[in-house]
């Protein structure tokens, strides 16, 4: 099947990332060293991504979205593929050919700064 074959099938083909995402409160930046720090509710995870965030916005306007991205063969990837199947998008096209689905951790403070850590795909393919 070529590519113009499987686009004229789909309302809109969204390519992009789709990752777990930490989000973590801190007190302030720069982060002084502690051993240990508490955060009740305020530590959470989600699924974000660009590709993930168009998907969601396209889908509330109305439009039949497809995702096409690369996932993990990993507990993460289950969790994306789980919550697109739930929310009724087609997962056909996306490959889980990835070690690791690709994560970031969201650092931020109660002024809006925030730090994006990400683990980049080059972590997350195989060797």
């Amino acid at each position: 099947m070529v590519i113009y074959d499987i686009i004229k099938k789909m309302k809109i083909l969204v390519s992009g990332l789709i990752n777990i995402e930490n989000n973590t409160k801190v007190h302030k930046f720069p982060l002084e060293y502690q051993p240990i720090s508490y955060a009740f509710n305020e530590v959470n995870f989600c699924i974000s991504g660009t590709g993930y965030n168009i998907l969601m916005a396209l889908g509330e306007l109305g439009d039949e979205v497809v995702p096409l991205t690369l996932l993990g063969e990993d507990a993460f990837g289950d969790i994306i593929i789980s919550d697109l199947v739930w929310k009724e998008i087609k997962t056909r096209y996306i490959q889980r050919d990835l070690a690791n689905t690709p994560t970031s951790t969201v650092l931020f403070d109660d002024d809006g700064r925030r730090e994006i850590l990400n683990n980049g795909f080059a972590y997350c393919f195989k060797s």
